[in-house]
């Protein structure tokens, strides 16, 4: 049998089976070339799954996909081709998707994030050189591809509008020794806040569902870094406060802290008395994602009314963002969260904001009797 003979058989049979199961057989196939000077990496990607995502009309296309390698630079292509038949018309359009280190104003950034059955599938650059309303449309909008916003200027100046900075110490405190670490951390409180106005405690609590025997404390450096560092030099040199804090680590398994700035869309927290639980969410984000997230919170913040504060790391654990929300209870948690949902843009939110997480680690809280939001 000659090649021809076979490739049409094959054809024909696999009409015959989409005939028979009707499913498609065809599966939406993409590969990127990634081309150096002396070495190419080549990733291809194929999910059926796919399919399930696109307009019905194109479950009947066959879909093919092109490398184009560049030998000479280093460049990321792709090619692909949908081949629309009927009985007088043949249609065929395509798309061209490089990447290069530079950006430019002629060049679109872009997330293709595909389902996958496993793990995550992305093209995290795209340049869009030709559309025409085409295919690519229709497929962009069913497998979210949305333009990025790159930052022209450091996160702190883009995602906060006040130079305040936080300090969330975590401290972890010997089992039975709970009580005696609060009565220590009040004095501590106290007598720091009386010799320096610009160091404030925010809040403070204590792990009720997490991690056991934790404390968290939130600290508001007033005047940014430059207070951070008095404050700092303040408490290394006042025996006063110096054996204060050593009183405190006597009854503590590890402790560690981050500085941080609040959202601007969050607001900066403000003393509050609920009789409330809180839940801290602190979320781990892939590097270079953070404006991403802002863009993304800075609509998502309005589909709730319980919010207490949002932060983003700068020192410690980098690409790192606490959300805190206030709850009556477990109940009411778990009404609020579910009402969310009923909520028309809420699911895209998500859909955009969890592909962007590394880590998530979520605290249930009570407020410690020092706090001043309760």
């Amino acid at each position: 049998m000659t090649p021809d003979k076979r490739k049409t058989g094959g054809q024909q049979k696999n009409r015959e089976e989409r005939k028979s199961t009707g499913k498609p057989t065809q599966e939406l196939r993409v590969m990127f070339m990634l081309t150096f000077p002396s070495k190419v990496s080549l990733s291809t990607f194929s999910s059926s799954s796919i399919l399930r995502r696109l307009p019905v009309i194109f479950h009947s296309n066959n879909f093919q996909s092109t490398p184009t390698i560049s030998p000479s630079s280093s460049s990321l292509s792709c090619h692909a081709f949908s081949s629309l038949s009927s009985s007088t018309t043949t249609q065929t359009t395509g798309f061209n998707a490089a990447f290069s280190g530079a950006p430019s104003k002629q060049r679109i950034e872009n997330s293709l994030f595909l389902p996958s059955t496993g793990k995550r599938n992305v093209c995290t650059s795209f340049s869009l050189l030709k559309d025409e309303q085409g295919w690519f449309s229709k497929l962009s909008s069913s497998l979210m591809v949305r333009k990025i916003e790159t930052g022209k200027d450091s996160h702190s100046r883009l995602l906060a509008d006040s130079e305040a900075i936080y300090e969330m110490q975590i401290h972890d405190v010997k089992p039975n020794s709970m009580n005696a670490y609060l009565g220590s951390m009040d004095k501590f409180t106290k007598e720091v806040t009386a010799k320096d106005s610009s160091y404030e405690l925010v809040g403070s609590w204590r792990v009720e569902i997490g991690d056991q025997d934790q404390v968290i404390n939130i600290w508001r450096y007033k005047k940014g870094y430059r207070s951070a560092s008095e404050t700092q030099k303040l408490i290394r040199s006042d025996s006063s406060l110096t054996a204060l804090l050593n009183d405190q680590t006597k009854y503590l398994r590890q402790r560690h802290n981050q500085f941080m700035m609040a959202f601007s869309f969050w607001g900066h927290p403000v003393p509050a008395e609920r009789n409330s639980f809180y839940e801290m969410r602190s979320y781990v984000l892939k590097p270079g994602t953070m404006i991403e997230w802002g863009n993304n919170w800075a609509r998502g913040i309005n589909f709730r009314t319980n919010q207490v504060a949002g932060f983003f790391s700068q020192i410690g654990q980098l690409y790192m963002v606490h959300h805190i929300w206030h709850y009556q209870d477990l109940q009411a948690r778990k009404d609020v969260r579910e009402d969310s949902w009923t909520k028309p843009g809420w699911d895209e939110i998500v859909a955009y904001t969890v592909p962007l997480i590394r880590e998530l680690k979520t605290r249930w809280m009570s407020p410690n009797p020092s706090s001043p939001i309760r």
